[in-house]
């Protein structure tokens, strides 16, 4: 999706506040269209966008429900993805 490619150009050109609404306005579009595919993948990239601005709740919050969401549906995530979600959780609890 569009929403996706350029939120992740704002992403890499430190546009986070930009970049996160990039992935809600694909969030939102997925949970529309009842892509389970595509709201893991919005999830996780809002998730990441929190990480990046150090926003720990936020993180974990998108994070865990893109995980559980993923379980339910038996999508397969890549190694990247648990390698945020861990980093999201230590800084979480800490």
């Amino acid at each position: 999706m569009a929403t996706d490619e350029i939120g992740m150009v704002n992403r890499k050109k430190k546009l986070y506040q930009e970049s996160l609404k990039n992935f809600q306005e694909s969030y939102a579009i997925y949970e529309e269209l009842k892509d389970s595919v595509g709201i893991v993948r919005a999830g996780q990239n809002i998730g990441r966008a929190y990480l990046f601005q150090n926003n720990w709740d936020s993180c974990y919050f998108y994070y865990n429900n893109a995980l559980e969401l993923a379980r339910k549906n038996s999508i397969r995530l890549k190694f990247p993805f648990y390698m945020s979600w861990v980093s999201c959780i230590v800084l979480w609890e800490s």
